[in-house]
């Protein structure tokens, strides 16, 4: 089995923040270091590492990674062991966020429902569950699990841009919006209840009811089916991700006494 590349300049800026001396210099700076392990729609946190004085970030990205497939050492992405091998290096002190879904809400579940005939509820517990079960093997407490960016494609029957892979998906845009909104619910819940950190990357980019995005939130191009990322990586930055952190830096020191 062939890893999937991970660029050497992200590989480097992981291994020195979390050296022994990346780590002593960082925390005498008071400088926060969360390392970002998800799908291509994390690379978001690049244009948010150029936004931010107080917090270094890496990102370890998996085109591709889906929650489902975080549980299978053989999937095609490999994920499961890039982000194994590298978290298992990361100081408990550093934060790591996980940031999985969208390809299932988006795409994995409805294909394997045309296909097999189960029943998508079925395959939607188990996609939450198998990330679910990834984050409690690596007995870390919190973990920040970003929710699932909501759906910008329209119309896949009629698309053939950078998901080409989900042409001819006929799930409309309101079912797969609503499965989006529910896996953020659940999962914030889940959260909540065994000592993680759920990060909001959705709520912000929807109208007040969630019938359509904000239009500052849609891709620039017609082929590419991630949130904007200037808007995107902005609106993160100025709450969700510093709420986030401070969520962090509460359980540790309640844990702490």
């Amino acid at each position: 089995m062939t890893l999937r590349a991970v660029p050497l300049l992200e590989v480097a800026r992981r291994r020195g923040y979390s050296s022994v001396a990346g780590s002593f210099v960082l925390e005498s700076l008071d400088q926060k270091v969360v390392h970002v392990f998800g799908d291509s729609h994390s690379r978001v946190f690049a244009l948010i590492r150029r936004k931010t004085k107080s917090t270094r970030i890496s990102i370890t990205t998996v085109r591709g990674a889906s929650a489902r497939g975080i549980s299978n050492a053989s999937s095609e992405s490999c994920a499961r062991e890039i982000f194994l091998t590298s978290i298992s290096q990361i100081p408990a002190t550093q934060e790591v966020a996980i940031q999985l879904g969208e390809v299932d809400c988006g795409s994995l579940i409805w294909r394997i429902q045309d296909r097999t005939g189960h029943s998508l509820n079925d395959l939607y517990t188990e996609s939450l569950g198998r990330l679910q079960k990834f984050v409690g093997e690596l007995d870390r407490r919190p973990v920040i699990l970003c929710g699932t960016t909501p759906p910008t494609v329209w119309d896949y029957t009629k698309f053939s841009g950078d998901s080409n892979p989900r042409f001819g998906l006929t799930a409309s845009w309101s079912e797969r919006a609503e499965i989006t909104r529910r896996w953020n619910r659940d999962l914030e819940h889940w959260c909540s209840v065994h000592g993680h950190v759920f990060l909001d990357v959705a709520s912000f980019t929807w109208k007040p009811l969630g019938e359509y995005l904000l239009p500052e939130y849609l891709p620039e191009s017609a082929s590419d089916h991630h949130l904007r990322v200037d808007s995107f990586a902005s609106s993160l930055a100025a709450g969700p991700l510093p709420d986030a952190l401070s969520r962090c830096n509460e359980f540790r020191r309640t844990n702490a006494r």
